[in-house]
């Protein structure tokens, strides 16, 4: 028995040697590949493009700075034409995803050809925007990027928001001709904010730098933000986009079973709300309280006067019947505003009018595919920018604003899951330099 047992260890010793020395090499195969790529990759191009991309998502938070200490027409404009220089010079040898490019030049012709067709004012101006944020956003969107500069940086960009908007901002937003409309964009422009922060909580990975700094200036811009939202404005579509981020958010961070239980309780508790949405107001919410949620105070207020959707639903008539005489292709760009002399304030309705069931489908499909490639994804930090956009973005032109006029809606369209997944591997790649 003994000589068979010696027999055995010495025949398992070659063996194991085999396997250690297999090991030792796969080890060193993967540490000579991650030092190529480390030697490879720009990582100041990486830091200047991310921070661009960072200030290109908050640039109505900067036009708003900039504007609280000089009056500056078309601010976000000359904003976005900066970035795309800068872009420009510093990504001189970036090859373009040939769809992104087919996508932009459709779009440029489909707005030229209804320029010619329907002559309108607003369509001359969709126009200039869109060569200005389309072309900006087409190429921050496809340059090497970094998820985890693009939040922090983001953090930092919203804490000098916020104190701006306290000791200047506020007073002449309270001081405003058009309250509601400067309400709105207030309220929609610290979104962002709310979920950047809840990011980087949620996420303590993706913090550069010092994690409790950080963490604190993320609770202050989760505050600071929250109060803004809650509590100066009276824009329920602002309240709607966090609570949409935030669940977008939790999704993304449980896993696949745990991701289809929260779906469905959500699924279930949103169709109870709607359903009793009433009943909930007038029992859980203090509405006569002048420290109450100004939205809920204003839903209360529309419910009792019967018109919740504060006029849109006679702006949605008119366009579900300029759709039914063109469903296919639509009628244009700007053929709306042309017959109503206002937009319509519901995207999709919007779209549907302007480019029929064809325009629809050009624009959701890559907007579907982000949305798919993000509930997929391996919890890197670049699908946290997808989140923001969309929560922030989409849940505001459901209700309000123009997509041509949306720096970010742009930027969000001409995003594409393959840059997603490029970019997602530069975050291990980051990991193993000190920052």
């Amino acid at each position: 028995m003994e000589d068979n047992a010696f027999l055995t260890n010495s025949l398992k010793c070659p063996y194991n040697n085999v396997v250690r020395m297999l090991s030792i090499f796969i080890l060193n195969a993967n540490k000579a590949k991650k030092s190529l790529m480390l030697q490879t990759v720009n990582y100041k191009l990486i830091y200047a493009n991310s921070l661009l991309v960072a200030l290109f998502i908050a640039q109505t938070c900067i036009a708003s700075v900039i504007n609280s200490f000089l009056t500056i027409p078309k601010i976000s404009v000359i904003i976005s034409l900066i970035l795309f220089f800068v872009a420009i010079s510093l990504n001189r040898n970036t090859k373009f995803c040939k769809q992104v490019v087919i996508s932009y030049a459709l779009i440029f012709l489909l707005l030229s050809f209804s320029l010619i067709v329907n002559g309108v004012e607003s369509c001359i101006d969709y126009i200039l925007h869109y060569i200005v944020f389309g072309t900006t956003a087409f190429v921050l969107s496809n340059i090497p990027l970094n998820g985890k500069i693009i939040i922090n940086s983001s953090i930092y960009i919203y804490i000098v928001y916020l104190i701006v908007f306290f000791l200047r901002i506020r007073m002449d937003y309270l001081e405003g001709d058009d309250l509601g409309t400067i309400q709105m964009g207030v309220a929609y422009s610290f979104v962002p904010g709310v979920l950047w922060a809840i990011s980087l909580l949620f996420f303590p990975g993706f913090i550069i730098g010092n994690r409790y700094l950080k963490q604190i200036l993320s609770i202050v811009v989760l505050i600071g933000s929250i109060y803004v939202v809650l509590f100066l404005t009276v824009t329920r579509g602002a309240i709607i986009a966090i609570l949409f981020g935030c669940v977008f958010i939790a999704i993304f961070h449980l896993n696949k079973i745990n991701r289809l239980k929260f779906i469905i309780v959500f699924l279930g508790g949103t169709i109870f709300l709607f359903l009793n949405i009433e009943t909930v107001l007038e029992d859980f919410f203090y509405i006569s309280s002048e420290n109450s949620i100004g939205a809920i105070k204003k839903m209360s207020s529309l419910s009792n006067d019967g018109d919740v959707s504060n006029g849109r639903d006679l702006l949605y008539e008119s366009a579900i019947d300029i759709i039914r005489s063109s469903p296919m292709i639509g009628k244009g760009v700007g053929y709306f505003e042309k017959i109503n002399e206002i937009y319509v304030h519901q995207l999709f309705l919007q779209i549907l009018c302007e480019m029929g069931m064809l325009g629809l489908f050009l624009f959701l499909f890559p907007i579907t595919k982000i949305v798919k490639a993000t509930v997929i994804s391996n919890l890197a930090s670049i699908y946290i920018i997808p989140i923001v956009l969309i929560s922030s973005i989409l849940i505001m032109l459901l209700f309000s604003n123009v997509y041509w006029l949306s720096p970010n809606f742009w930027f969000l369209f001409f995003l594409t899951p393959y840059h997603l997944k490029l970019v997602s591997k530069t975050d291990d790649i980051f990991l193993s330099r000190s920052l």
